[in-house]
């Protein structure tokens, strides 16, 4: 969408790409449909010229926009114990995007499965009620300026308590 004021009020839409516009080039609120060589260079810049019919100077503005969707930069995967809390810090290469996170029911892990939240940093509280670590697996997606990411995958491993140790033997020892 673009405006012009002063002594015009219309424009043109001009870009170096290799996409169209979805209207002719004036009308001002107008879309470009990119090409694939576009989105291959990962961005493209949109100016409007204003235009004059008193042959002034023509003023410009432009509008970059991007072909990239936000990917997460976390670590993949973390070993955490039984009742600890996570820590786990979820970020992104879009430094303002968001998250949302779900995680199913695991066999052994005492914890309901989780829908739809959107806490960064992730800090649920796993119990392992097995005696053997179990592997959980969380769903991660970005959003940046309403653009989805590609869900990532963050896998928690759960360690049990161990058993506390007993003596069995009660023979005597030589000095």
């Amino acid at each position: 969408t673009g405006t012009i004021s002063g002594g015009t009020t219309t424009g043109i839409w001009s870009t170096p790409g290799t996409g169209t516009f979805q209207n002719p080039p004036n009308v001002l609120n107008n879309a470009y449909l990119p090409s694939a060589a576009d989105i291959a260079a990962g961005s493209i810049v949109l100016t409007l010229t204003s235009t004059s019919p008193d042959n002034c100077s023509a003023a410009t503005g432009t509008t970059k926009i991007t072909f990239k969707s936000p990917q997460i930069t976390s670590g993949p995967s973390d070993p955490v114990c039984s009742g600890t809390a996570l820590n786990y810090t979820i970020t992104s290469d879009f430094p303002a995007a968001t998250f949302t996170w779900s995680r199913a029911a695991v066999p052994n892990i005492s914890n309901p499965a989780v829908n739809g939240q959107v806490s960064n940093p992730i800090t649920e509280t796993l119990i392992n009620t097995g005696n053997n670590p179990v592997a959980v697996a969380y769903t991660i997606t970005p959003l940046s300026a309403g653009c989805p990411g590609t869900p990532f995958t963050y896998t928690v491993t759960v360690n049990p308590i161990p058993a506390a140790p007993t003596a069995t033997s009660n023979a005597p020892v030589c000095v």
